[in-house]
């Protein structure tokens, strides 16, 4: 499965305003700062509540801050993590898809989409592991060292039977991270499938990297 770890968040602080244009008249300022100021403590509450392990109660606030500002970045981001753990699947891969269009350069927008993409890894079908590999593949791209991107894309090969994709993202999680166990463990069980007599060949794979 994918770690929980692999879920990032926007920024937990004070949230950047919406910004949609400048106010010259009294009445549409007062209204801009009074929505300015509901959307920071809506962010605010849902974020804290994610931080907190409490994904559920994250999402009212966060869909509520999202109205007010559909195009904030870090509270798609964070309302995305919680749908995530909150297994609405589904919605969280609306929600990121959009994401992704607005702000294609982040890299936290394509590792959830990833991990909205797999869902339950062990219901996952063909397609939504290529689709969530893609997704992993693009966040990797912008950011080559990217925290276990390449363990996740590993699973995902592994998990579709491509052995030979899943070994090589796994040395190169290695490679990223030489004290990762569990990519290291994962390497050693494809490995096994690999070798025509069993074994392992860690230091085979590590040299075709």
């Amino acid at each position: 499965a994918v770690a929980l770890a692999s879920l990032f968040l926007g920024s937990c602080g004070m949230p950047a305003s919406g910004g949609k244009g400048s106010v010259t008249r009294r009445d549409r300022l007062a209204g801009a700062t009074n929505d300015s100021a509901r959307f920071i403590a809506l962010y605010r509450q849902g974020t804290d509540a994610l931080l907190d392990g409490r994904p559920h109660e994250a999402i009212a606030p966060l869909e509520a801050a999202l109205a007010i500002d559909p195009d904030h970045v870090d509270a798609a981001l964070n309302l995305g993590g919680a749908y995530i753990l909150a297994r609405r699947f589904r919605k969280a891969r609306a929600l990121l898809k959009r994401l992704s269009r607005l702000a294609p350069e982040n890299t936290a927008v394509w590792q959830n989409l990833g991990a909205a993409y797999l869902g339950n890894p062990v219901l996952a079908d063909r397609d939504a592991r290529v689709r969530a590999a893609a997704a992993f593949e693009r966040a990797l791209a912008l950011d080559p060292a990217a925290h276990r991107v390449a363990y996740n894309i590993g699973l995902v090969y592994r998990d579709l039977g491509d052995f030979r994709k899943a070994a090589g993202w796994f040395a190169r999680a290695l490679d990223t991270d030489p004290g990762d166990e569990h990519a290291r463990a994962q390497l050693r069980r494809v490995q096994r499938n690999l070798a025509p007599k069993g074994g392992d060949r860690e230091e085979d794979i590590l040299e075709e990297e």
